[in-house]
């Protein structure tokens, strides 16, 4: 080979080298602020969380909170929680209108930000299996968790990660 040859040749593979290393790496959705760390929590069988008519856990799922919450988890499009006094829930209407029709959720399309919502519908169902404390669950690209204070869910099956924080103290989070 002459030198030109060697040259170019070192070259090529240097230039393959050089690529193989900036290539873009497919990096994991960061939680957002206000998420909290839940990667020390025990993670639970979706399947012993069946959601009630919905023929498989491998379509939704539903669970309770040790705060009275009962959330549903479906298909990585949504995550809802809906109970009473919802922490962060600010109800301008007469509270007793609705004894227990309220509701924070991701919605069933991307596109906003977690919600919460009034419904006189959305009342819990206290049969639903507890998810305890320092447990979470996951399910196609969606997690929740229960904490001492606190119920978080994410779903980070979208561009952008989706989800809410309901504090026992109010201080709740929507993203």
């Amino acid at each position: 080979m002459t030198v030109v040859k060697r040259i170019r040749h070192l070259a090529m593979v240097t230039a393959a080298a050089a690529g193989l290393v900036l290539a873009p790496v497919n990096v994991a959705h960061a939680e957002p602020a206000g998420f909290p760390d839940v990667s020390g929590f025990v993670s639970v069988n979706p399947a012993e969380y069946p959601l009630p008519l919905s023929r498989s856990t491998d379509k939704a799922v539903r669970f309770s909170t040790p705060f009275g919450y009962t959330c549903d988890m479906g298909q990585g499009r949504f995550i809802y929680c809906y109970g009473k006094e919802l922490p962060g829930y600010v109800d301008t209407e007469n509270p007793q209108s609705k004894p227990c029709g309220q509701r924070v959720g991701t919605g069933d399309a991307p596109g906003g930000p977690a919600f919460f919502q009034p419904a006189q519908i959305f009342c819990s169902d206290p049969h639903s299996p507890v998810l305890p404390q320092g447990h979470k669950i996951e399910f196609r690209g969606e997690l929740c968790a229960v904490g001492p204070d606190f119920t978080a869910c994410t779903d980070s099956s979208q561009p952008e990660p989706r989800g809410f924080v309901l504090r026992q103290d109010g201080n709740s989070v929507l993203f």
